[in-house]
């Protein structure tokens, strides 16, 4: 079974497919490695520089201000495909219900904890704990 990500498109699984089917492994492996470091250096930096331009990220109805000097452009860029913690929003919006007290453990951005925020009636049933003082005072900043 491929796994790829839905952001990877249709033309990322074709081309998986068609190196399987006629590459051998050596050679597959090695033009998939060469492939993946282009992809992660080259065009997620070009995907970064495209979000610095809109410089905020809108998930689940909220707005976030991405600090440009905590994050990289590379970095940045899963917030212009909106895959930043789309995994655990996901899980949020599927299982954490408005009754439910919740502990969050390592908040980074605070993406979830808005989340969990917009969908949750009780917000004082929420704790988040973040041990870096730059992350914490973003999440101090979503929070309020």
């Amino acid at each position: 079974m491929t796994n790829f990500r839905a952001s990877d498109g249709p033309s990322m699984n074709q081309a998986r497919q068609l190196a399987r089917r006629f590459l051998p492994a050596p050679v597959r492996k090695t033009l998939g490695a060469a492939a993946g470091r282009f992809y992660h250096t080259v065009i997620r930096w070009f995907q970064g520089a495209a979000f610095d331009s809109a410089a905020a990220f809108r998930a689940d109805g909220c707005i976030f201000s991405i600090p440009k000097d905590q994050t990289s452009r590379t970095y940045r860029s899963c917030f212009l495909d909106g895959s930043y913690e789309a995994e655990e929003r996901a899980l949020i919006r599927e299982f954490v219900r408005p009754s439910d007290a919740v502990l969050e453990l390592g908040a980074c951005l605070a993406s979830c904890r808005a989340s969990q925020t917009r969908f949750s009636l009780n917000k004082s049933k929420h704790v988040v704990v973040e041990g870096n003082p730059y992350c914490m005072r973003r999440c101090i900043a979503t929070a309020n």
